[in-house]
């Protein structure tokens, strides 16, 4: 009898390595579903890599970084060429030159809390690919529109257009922020797989592999 393994990823749009992990997670589930014939559903939940009050939008994303960090300039380009370096062996690029502000990605949150869920992967996917190839501000609504309608189409973008301009998820975002870090988790990407196994940071592609293959047999091993 085939089941449903259930992923959960916690992670923020501007998350290089939650790119990396996702990517590679892709790839593992793409190979377990092939092998197995098992279903796997992905569910995200918010995390704030960089919480930003309003009074610090706008600023300078290699300022506040190396602030943020207390960082040298130079250590702070080796640790972007490293991401850069590792994203390139997995076919992502990155392109940290082109990201200008600090961005605050509560509205990003907002918007995978109203699309269909089963767009919000294409959904992640095209908002890290707008930040880190192309530098777009994914905390600016009218950004988040238009990279929406690019995977949602005009029509689903315009019924979730007032419900994001009102911030009617907000509220639902910051109660999931607080209900991670409660639950412990403080630094992303991580992945928790059938609520009983989980990967933490941007792992290669065998160990989420590895993950839904225990959890597979730890599933087997309840319904024998």
């Amino acid at each position: 009898m085939s089941s449903t393994v259930n992923i959960q990823i916690v992670s923020d749009v501007v998350c290089p390595w939650c790119r990396i992990g996702k990517k590679n997670l892709r790839t593992a589930i793409d190979r377990y579903t092939s092998e197995t014939g098992e279903a796997v559903t992905i569910t995200f939940l918010p995390f704030l890599l960089d919480p930003i009050q309003p009074d610090e939008e706008g600023e300078s994303f290699r300022d506040r970084f190396v602030k943020r960090k207390g960082l040298s300039e130079e250590m702070m380009e080796q640790m972007f060429q490293r991401v850069t370096d590792v994203g390139a062996g997995f076919g992502l690029t990155f392109n940290f030159n082109a990201v200008e502000v600090a961005v605050n990605t509560v509205p990003a949150h907002e918007l995978m809390e109203l699309a269909p869920e089963d767009k919000r992967e294409a959904l992640m996917d095209a908002l890290m690919t707008a930040y880190f190839e192309q530098g777009r501000n994914v905390g600016d609504v009218d950004v988040l529109l238009g990279i929406a309608k690019e995977v949602l189409g005009e029509a689903e973008t315009n019924a979730i257009e007032q419900p994001l301009r009102n911030h009617r998820e907000r509220d639902a975002v910051l109660g999931s922020i607080r209900q991670v870090q409660q639950a412990g988790v403080s630094s992303v990407p991580f992945t928790i797989v059938d609520g009983k196994f989980a990967v933490s940071g941007g792992q290669p592609p065998q160990a989420f592999y590895d993950a839904l293959m225990q959890a597979k047999q730890a599933n087997a091993g309840t319904q024998s």
